[in-house]
């Protein structure tokens, strides 16, 4: 790619760095601000969920909306609805203000991260590039959620918890001023025209009733049942198996570092084996990683679940927004982003207790190891649904290339 290309595209990249770090921010500071205004522990759970919860539910008419107004104002609303939201936490003096002000940040930082992967996904449509515009969106996303937690801890230090939002508000504003420099896709005429049902959760469904998009959302699902449950028990288990905090933060960012490298190999995978294939194995790889978890609680093998990990996590995502634009008619591409979205939420929710509980009977020995082989038989099922779409194109090929010879 040209640099002049470069240039013109780098905003679209750039965008990448806001969804997931601007959650992960929010998370931290709301936990701590709502703490600080007295809320109890099962309180400050309720506020954090209802994040997710909001997530689920609007991500779907969310994505029917980015449809219709295209990816670049689409995330210019979203971005700005955060700044207000932000501010809103700002002048919050009560638990209950932060868990309705949870209710726009949530919404704007769905819609403003379903956007930026449509954006993304159509330039890679748009030009045939395969997944060049969403590796490199990938790896802006990666470097994200690197840089997030330590700017959050900052402002937490130096201007309190409270006053920490108003460095979230900027954060937002400058993405906001980026949108203005993204580039423009072409809003499909179907979109614009706001078809009867657009962005409702019946056509979400309707998009269900493709065999590829089912298989495509099992993959989202298995991605985020791995990172979700890994994260949750990993540290803890590293600390009581007598490693040292500050050694388990090195591991857990491992995951994170290897990620952000890996997204780059996302299209030479994609070009070797096909993207529903070198996702399948991505995430096959992070499955590998849960799988050795409990075999690997000291120096340096500590490092290697995390990093099989990092290298799914990396490479699926990219993979994944590609797959899912495959699939879906151009005119319901963020619809469909949506409904991804919404099916990581329920990984998310999902994934903790369910692993939580196999911990608690079985032991990490056990619970695991058992994570991962759900993990693997979901893999399984989801390679098999995508050979079966292929056999069935390749049938409808040979029926009209003999239609055509015939006459």
């Amino acid at each position: 790619m040209s640099r002049t290309l470069l240039t013109r595209f780098a905003p679209a990249y750039a965008a990448g760095a806001f969804g997931l770090s601007f959650s992960s921010m929010v998370v931290f500071l709301v936990q701590l601000r709502a703490s600080e205004l007295g809320s109890s522990t099962a309180f400050i759970g309720v506020i954090v969920g209802a994040g997710g919860v909001v997530a689920a539910f609007a991500s779907i008419p969310l994505g029917g909306v980015i449809d219709r107004f295209g990816p670049k104002l689409s995330f210019a609303i979203g971005t700005w609805s955060c700044v207000v939201a932000a501010i809103g936490m700002v002048a919050s003096t009560s638990p209950w203000h932060l868990l309705l002000w949870m209710i726009p940040i949530s919404s704007g930082r769905s819609m403003a991260w379903v956007a930026s992967q449509s954006l993304c996904s159509t330039l890679d449509s748009e030009e045939g590039s395969g997944t060049t515009h969403t590796g490199r969106f990938s790896f802006s996303s990666n470097a994200g959620l690197i840089a997030a937690p330590l700017l959050a801890g900052v402002a937490a230090d130096v201007l309190g918890f409270r006053w920490a939002f108003v460095v979230i508000a900027a954060y937002a504003g400058i993405f906001g001023v980026l949108s203005t420099m993204l580039p423009r896709v072409a809003v499909p005429k179907d979109a614009k025209r706001g078809r009867r049902g657009g962005g409702s959760f019946r056509e979400a469904w309707a998009l269900l009733g493709q065999r590829g998009m089912r298989a495509t959302m099992l993959l989202s699902l298995v991605r985020l049942w791995l990172t979700t449950g890994f994260s949750a028990f990993f540290p803890l288990f590293l600390v009581q198996s007598g490693l040292p905090p500050s050694l388990v933060g090195t591991v857990l960012a491992s995951k994170s570092a290897v990620g952000t490298a890996s997204t780059l190999g996302a299209a030479r995978l994609a070009r070797w084996r096909g993207p529903e294939t070198a996702g399948t194995i991505a995430l096959s790889t992070s499955a590998v990683g849960m799988l050795l978890t409990p075999f690997a609680a000291t120096v340096p093998l500590v490092y290697l679940p995390p990093m099989l990990l990092g290298i799914g996590q990396g490479l699926s995502l990219p993979l994944l927004i590609r797959i899912v634009s495959t699939y879906a008619p151009s005119e319901r591409r963020g619809l469909a982003l949506g409904l991804r979205a919404t099916v990581n939420q329920v990984g998310t929710a999902v994934a903790p207790p369910v692993i939580g509980a196999l911990i608690g009977v079985l032991g990490v020995a056990g619970g695991f190891p058992i994570g991962a082989a759900a993990a693997g038989a979901m893999l399984a099922a989801a390679a098999s649904m995508f050979r079966r779409v292929r056999r069935e194109a390749d049938s409808a090929t040979q029926e009209v290339s003999e239609d055509a010879t015939g006459r």
